[in-house]
């Protein structure tokens, strides 16, 4: 069963333990998630609540029991008319006041007052994550005092505090800092562009779009100009900046509500550390130290994996034990269309500027040249196996230049690597922006294409088997998370075997140029043996 499948089922049980009060805190998170990211799932949970309401309040009512046969003699002196209105109140109320009228108007009136008092909340926005989790080695810790695993591509959302036991940690930022965090450390995200370290180490570099990425700590805050730096807090409460590359600005809290705080700037290869103010009410002192440069891990280095297929831009892919393919595609032709032989449409190596590829050139449109490696030319069952164990890597170095129109997400590709093996495909599919710098289909909403106009760039899908999802890179920062595709029934007969494949499409009139294709397992190099070049 698919996850789409088992979501309403998932959904059904949480809403049930909502009203049983039995819901635990990563179910809460579970069911906000769920709540945030479908309309369908709000409606079902306001339905749900509403009819919970009703029934509850309903079982708590005490019986009312009327005698019918009791008649109130009129009070002397009143007027017939008066009378009149009253014996009619009197029956009005006595009718309502019947347990089935009752029930009636409650099962009515309680879910409009719940619709009320709950719609302003179900429809609310969302909170927006701030931050996210782009890579992780040999973590344990804690995430809102919950037990986490830290899975690359995890979102974080402002107020939310990491405690990190061990290991490493890389955050990116919605306004593009990134900071690496190792433990022992406590973080908390403060927002897009800034967070609260209280205990730990932490290296941070920050492009100009993210001048003023702040960190808090308890003596004193630092003030990105523009740099990396470090930060440095003790279990005494010490603080320590050192400064890589840069400016940064580091303020002292003031010594009275009347005063101003007090900032050192601090340049590339400058470092300060500060005490904390003790309980006797001394303030915190800032003296200068030597900088430290390898007290810090500046990047988070992932398990390389054991490449088993490979294209070097400046080799032939058929003489790497690739197979070309040249088709033509249309109306009339068979689905997988026709084979054109050797079409000319992939050429090389071509030589621009000292890197070597193999290219793809415009074509007509109705036409398609690729490359690809499948079961019968090594990658066999056990391989896509070990591989769906331990995980996997696909790279390529990849350049696009518009002839013309150039390709986006409404207009198509210039190319494409993908693999697939026996229950799915993962794909990595690269787009022009408008003004020439390449961007990626699969890449998560709101992220800005690559500065890379006329550039290589480096693309990387990192499968996870803990997760299922293979973690989407572009030139080293993280920019997705891509699911497994599943093969549809309209694929049926059109070259649906497993498959490692690269290639150029003709849809749209750009030359895609690929240096490198790689695929490899993670794995040590004993476990699998290279399949053999020819």
């Amino acid at each position: 069963m698919s996850k789409e499948e088992k979501r309403p089922m998932e959904l059904a049980r949480l809403l049930d333990k909502v009203c049983e009060e039995q819901l635990s805190e990563p179910e809460q998170r579970q069911l906000n998630e769920l709540l945030r990211g479908s309309e369908e799932a709000r409606r079902q949970y306001l339905a749900h609540i509403n009819m919970h309401a009703a029934l509850s309040y309903l079982s708590g009512l005490p019986e009312v029991r009327f005698d019918q046969n009791r008649k109130s003699p009129p009070p002397a002196g009143k007027s017939p008319v008066l009378g009149f209105l009253g014996e009619c109140f009197n029956q009005g109320i006595s009718f309502l006041g019947k347990p089935s009228v009752f029930s009636i108007l409650v099962a009515i009136c309680a879910p409009i007052a719940m619709s009320l008092l709950v719609l302003p909340l179900v429809y609310e926005t969302p909170p927006s994550p701030v931050a996210l989790i782009a890579r992780s080695r040999d973590c344990a810790g804690r995430l809102d005092d919950q037990p986490a695993m830290f899975y690359p591509g995890s979102n974080l959302f402002e107020k939310q505090r990491l405690a990190l036991d061990k290991g490493l940690i890389e955050i990116q930022f919605a306004d593009g800092a990134v900071a690496v965090l190792e433990g022992p450390a406590t973080f908390e995200i403060l927002g897009g562009n800034a967070g609260s370290l209280t205990r730990g180490r932490l290296a941070a570099v920050v492009p100009t779009k993210a001048r003023g990425f702040a960190v808090e700590t308890p003596s004193a805050r630092v003030v990105d100009l523009g740099t990396e730096f470090g930060v440095s807090v003790d279990d005494d409460g010490r603080v320590e900046a050192h400064v890589f590359g840069g400016q940064v600005e580091v303020v002292m809290p003031p010594k009275s509500a009347d005063a101003s705080g007090v900032a050192t700037l601090l340049t590339e290869g400058e470092a300060v550390r500060i005490t904390a103010a003790d309980a006797a009410g001394t303030s915190s002192k800032i003296a200068r130290i030597p900088v430290a440069t390898r007290q810090f891990k500046r990047s988070v280095a992932l398990p390389e994996p054991t490449i088993l297929f490979a294209h070097h831009g400046s080799a032939d892919p058929t003489k790497e034990g690739w197979t070309a393919h040249f088709r033509r595609y249309g109306e009339g032709l068979p689905r997988n269309g026709v084979d054109l032989g050797d079409a000319g449409d992939a050429t090389g190596p071509v030589d621009d500027g000292g890197e070597a590829a193999w290219s793809f050139r415009p074509g007509p449109s109705d036409r398609r040249a690729f490359y690809d490696i499948c079961d019968t030319d090594g990658l066999t069952p056990e391989l896509q196996a070990r591989a769906r164990e331990k995980g996997w890597v696909l790279r390529a170095r990849v350049r696009i230049t518009a002839a013309g129109s150039p390709p986006t997400r409404k207009r198509g590709t210039g190319c494409n690597v993908m693999y697939r093996d026996a229950e799915g495909e993962w794909r990595m599919t690269f787009l022009l922006d408008p003004d020439g710098n390449q961007s990626i289909h699969e890449a998560r909403p709101g992220i800005d294409g690559v500065d890379s106009r006329n550039q290589y760039v480096d693309y990387e899908l990192r499968y996870q088997p803990t997760t299922g999802t293979a973690e989407l890179f572009a030139n080293g920062r993280h920019v997705g998370s891509s699911n497994v595709r599943k093969k549809a029934d309209r694929d049926e007969g059109a070259f649906v075997y497993p498959v490692l494949r690269f290639g150029g499409s003709q849809y749209v009139a750009s030359e895609a140029r690929f240096a490198k294709v790689e695929w490899g397992i993670l794995d040590d190099a004993t476990a699998v043996e290279r399949r053999p070049q020819p």
